[in-house]
């Protein structure tokens, strides 16, 4: 979401420009209040045309008030609230996003980094063999982008190889009964994308795992990963392998990784 505002000369009156202004973006439907040097106010809201998932509020803050004190913005939706900081010292225009999270991990190239840490390719096998042939670690590429996150996995023409993508942190997932995960999945015959959780980063271990080869590639794009027996804290991602008959590569572009 971008906003503009013209910051007006010193004689004119509204916004000037020698005054801040913060735009503080969250869900649709919330309210916002900031609290600074003791007080707190209600913030107005803009009127935002196309856009039916944000509402935007601005806080306009006069030179006198300029402060290297953080000032604290809370949203509230539903009973639940949110809130985040933001030093306003100078003049000029400010965005503070402040968002619900409602069990994203990965949205529209958002890789939610403060919850998962982002996502890291690991040269994990998924298995000594495969398929009757030997399976060599090999790190996939991770290739972020605007609105997905494209996984790529290479063979060399001589091996088979198999490595995953995992989030870096451990997230706990007790909350929850499933996650599911959108992606386009691109392999040739016989090679596989296992998409699980796992207690460890160092070795294919799942604690569930949903298992895809060529024969049940969902036409939907969506797999889903039964969590609803655990609780406590797992890495999440995909296991791939790329095979041996031509250098091949295996390709799983995600969209959307969300537990519900």
């Amino acid at each position: 979401m971008s906003l503009t505002f013209n910051m007006g000369g010193s004689g004119g009156g509204g916004i000037q420009s020698t005054d801040a202004l913060v735009r503080v973006v969250t869900d649709y439907g919330s309210s916002v209040s900031v609290t600074a040097g003791g007080t707190t106010k209600n913030l107005k809201p803009l009127v935002i045309i196309g856009d039916t998932d944000h509402s935007c509020y601005y806080d306009l803050v006069k030179p006198g008030a300029f402060s290297s004190t953080a000032r604290s913005y809370t949203a509230t939706l539903g009973g639940n609230t949110v809130s985040d900081t933001l030093v306003v010292n100078s003049a000029g225009e400010y965005t503070k996003n402040i968002l619900f999270w409602n069990g994203e991990f990965y949205l529209n190239g958002n890789d939610y980094s403060d919850i998962t840490g982002g996502y890291e390719g690991i040269a994990i096998r998924y298995a000594a063999s495969y398929g009757g042939e030997t399976l060599y670690n090999r790190a996939p590429a991770v290739t972020p982008g605007d609105t997905s996150m494209v996984i790529t996995l290479t063979s060399s023409g001589s091996n088979n190889y198999s490595g995953s993508v995992l989030t870096r942190n451990k997230i706990d997932l007790t909350p929850y009964s499933a996650i599911t995960f959108k992606a386009n999945i691109v392999f040739q015959s016989g090679d596989f994308a296992s998409f699980y959780v796992s207690s460890t980063n160092t070795s294919y271990s799942s604690a569930s795992e949903t298992f895809i080869t060529g024969s049940n590639i969902p036409s939907s794009g969506e797999v889903t990963v039964d969590v609803s027996q655990l609780s406590g804290e797992y890495y999440i991602g995909v296991n791939m392998s790329a095979g041996y008959t031509t250098p091949v590569t295996t390709t799983v572009t995600i969209t959307s990784i969300i537990a519900s």
